[in-house]
């Protein structure tokens, strides 16, 4: 991680705007590839080496077949529109190396920036390398070597000594013990010899701040630490550093200097190894408060400090091995807020190293680097901040479950929404619309699950063509986004009416009950019951209700052989239907009777000698109809026929005849007429009568 000096180099400073806000801005980047092809990149640094005024990118190229490998390349800012494929320049260290280290600043304090290259564990020698800017660009070898022939592990580039000079602050192994040193630039912009401020540090990583507000640099050790962090405070007597130790709670994997309380001093911020981040806060006289409650964080790679949400305070920024950038922007009230994350491009993103942060977009606002680590552009991942309006895209997918449903169906309009640029979304939810033939409505919200996901149930209530749509309204930082129209066409709900008679035959005068089921139906549907005249139409006898079974039911009482059917009338959201038809047969009914001066004995009509009266009737009415009589004696233990005869009925539709048998048997008779075409045939009951 890099921080540019507070003093010293006053040419590289760059005033953000602020912007006044009563509730903590959103941060908004978005990730653009710089470079096209090269070596995988191994660190990064941004400033101006081309005398220019505006920041550049610098990156460091690792082993390559090609002849970019071990090249510094140069891609001048600022960097907009069309990002370059193509470094401005590359410059060749001496010592080639898979680990560079990278620092911008006036290395020989001509009020320009220039770069000090350090090559860990360097070949043929692990040392720091200076380039000059002159004449707009780098030199092509370096200008200078601060000789080390120890391992280098971490160098930044600040006014160690408060004099207002650049100098080379850097660990290095040493046998057993990790150093931190200082070279000093002198007078003449050469440098003097190393000055060990450190012995035996615990860890590797630097951090520059000033956690007293002096006007002087201060630094921290950032690594893998237990116990306390050590924080170097100069002295702005001797410029001698003393150590300030902060108390840790847990283990921690990363530290950095940072003011996250807007009060002009650096405070301690840790990376705990529990993936969350807790802060220190320096008290202005040099010393810390107990660290803060820790907040939920993931691990993080690498760090970068910088106002990356333009509201004037500093924020914290983590690359993540899951391929995230992170940014914690600070709080109104101080300390750390919830993460907005955001895709870097690329799964392995590189250590402290491979960040910086600057204003390579010239638009006032810091922008912050990776470099392209595992990569084939020979560049960097740059996340410009989003200014002028530009908002992060959005985009909902949606589609209908059916193209086509029925009036009173239910159809679910599915899909997902999309945030590919990542951010904090402050909405959590998309909205549906639809228009058709009752307009435009708006069918309220829903939220979208973790993975976007989101599902809405519409039931259209009238035919027609209808048109969904799914939105997302945006908020401070995304941008409001739709789905494609999605046409659903609403027609209506079949119907097919079947009739049912249990009795298809029947005696005149009996009732038999017509059942007729409306598939597609529903409970307060109704169906008339039609019977086919004479005429040959079909006429209206009587209206039923549809039950919870959907069936409507009809008692009728037919006298004639009769056809029905059942009929829905079309409604505004179902299809009419008419069933089949179904015949009733009906018997005619024959009553009969004994009639005359009789006495009753038993079921026996008693009469005197020799003549009985037998009446008989058809319903409906025959008149003019032939029936027949039968009579049957009894003889020998069983009844035998005696004769039969035609008769017809008279106008009334009845008939009556005499019998005449002789005396001492028993007798019966009865009555059968054969039928015609509405009705079948009938026969009386048997009557029985005898003479005294």
């Amino acid at each position: 991680m890099r921080r540019f000096p507070i003093v010293g180099l006053t040419v590289m400073l760059f005033l953000l705007p602020v912007r006044a806000s009563a509730s903590v801005p959103d941060p908004a980047v978005r990730a653009r590839l710089v470079g096209g092809t090269g070596p995988a990149t191994i660190a990064s640094a941004v400033g101006d080496v081309t005398g220019d005024g505006k920041p550049d990118l610098i990156v460091a190229r690792g082993a390559d077949a090609g002849p970019d490998a071990y090249t510094i390349a140069v891609f001048a800012g600022p960097l907009t529109g069309t990002l370059p494929t193509s470094p401005t320049f590359t410059v060749a260290p001496a010592m080639q190396s898979d680990d560079y280290e990278l620092a911008v600043g006036d290395l020989n304090h001509d009020g320009k920036g220039d770069l000090a290259v350090a090559a860990v564990n360097g070949v043929p020698f692990p040392d720091i390398e200076v380039f000059l800017e002159a004449a707009g660009r780098l030199p092509a070898t370096p200008s200078s070597v601060l000789s080390s022939t120890i391992q280098i592990l971490d160098m930044t580039v600040a006014d160690m000594n408060g004099d207002g000079r650049d100098d080379v602050l850097f660990t290095r192994k040493n046998s057993t013990p990790i150093e931190v040193r200082v070279r000093t630039q002198k007078s003449d912009g050469t440098f003097s010899t190393g000055v060990i401020l450190v012995a035996d540090a615990p860890v590797t990583g630097l951090s520059v701040g000033d956690i007293n507000h002096a006007g002087l640099n201060d630094f921290s050790l950032d690594g893998a630490m237990t116990g306390s962090v050590p924080v170097y405070l100069q002295s702005a007597v001797d410029h001698s550093f003393s150590e300030v130790d902060v108390p840790l709670p847990t283990g921690v994997t990363g530290a950095v200097l940072a003011d996250v309380n807007h009060d002009t001093n650096d405070d301690l911020v840790v990376v705990t190894g529990a993936g969350e981040l807790a802060w220190a806060l320096a008290d202005g006289s040099g010393g810390f408060g107990a660290v803060s409650t820790p907040i939920v964080a993931s691990t993080a790679a690498a760090k970068e400090v910088g106002d990356f949400n333009g509201d004037g305070r500093v924020d914290l920024a983590t690359f993540g091995s899951d391929g995230f950038l992170r940014i914690y922007a600070q709080s109104s009230d101080g300390g750390l807020g919830s993460a907005c994350s955001f895709p870097t491009g690329t799964s392995t993103p590189g250590d402290d190293a491979a960040t910086s942060t600057g204003d390579l977009t010239a638009d006032g606002a810091a922008d912050i680097v990776d470099a392209d680590v595992g990569g084939t552009s020979g560049g960097a991942w740059l996340f410009p901040q989003l200014t002028g309006g530009d908002l992060l895209h959005t985009a909902v997918d949606a589609a209908p479950s059916t193209p086509s449903t029925h009036v009173g169906q239910a159809v679910t309009i599915s899909g997902t929404f999309h945030s590919p640029e990542g951010g904090c979304l402050r909405r959590d939810s998309v909205s549906l619309s639809r228009s058709g033939p009752d307009g435009t409505v708006d069918l309220g919200t829903q939220q979208y699950a973790g993975d976007g996901s989101f599902a809405f149930k519409d039931t259209p209530s009238r035919t027609g063509a209808y048109e969904y749509t799914v939105s997302f309204a945006g908020d401070a930082t995304h941008e409001a986004s739709s789905s494609a129209t999605l046409a659903v066409h609403a027609t209506k709900i079949p119907t097919a009416l079947s009739l049912r008679v249990p009795d298809k035959t029947i005696t005149n005068g009996d009732t038999t009950t017509l059942s007729a089921t409306l598939d597609g139906g529903s409970p307060t549907s109704y169906v008339i019951f039609e019977r086919k005249g004479k005429d040959g139409l079909w006429h209206s006898i009587d209206v039923a209700q549809a039950g919870s079974d959907l069936v409507a039911q009809l008692n009728v009482r037919p006298s004639v052989l009769s056809r029905y059917r059942a009929r829905f009338m079309a409604t505004s959201s179902r299809t009419g239907s008419v069933s089949d038809g179904v015949t009733v047969k009906v018997h005619a009914k024959m009553t009969s009777a004994m009639l005359g001066n009789h006495t009753r004995d038993g079921r026996y009509s008693v009469y005197k000698c020799c003549t009985a009266f037998f009446y008989v009737k058809v319903t409906p009415l025959k008149p003019g109809e032939k029936w027949t009589a039968t009579v049957q004696y009894f003889g020998n233990g069983k009844w035998r026929a005696l004769g039969r005869a035609p008769y017809k009925l008279e106008r009334d539709g009845d008939a009556a005849i005499f019998l005449n048998a002789v005396t001492g048997y028993h007798y019966r008779v009865r009555g059968h007429w054969d039928g015609d075409a509405v009705n079948l045939d009938a026969t009386s009951a048997w009557k029985y009568f005898r003479y005294k």
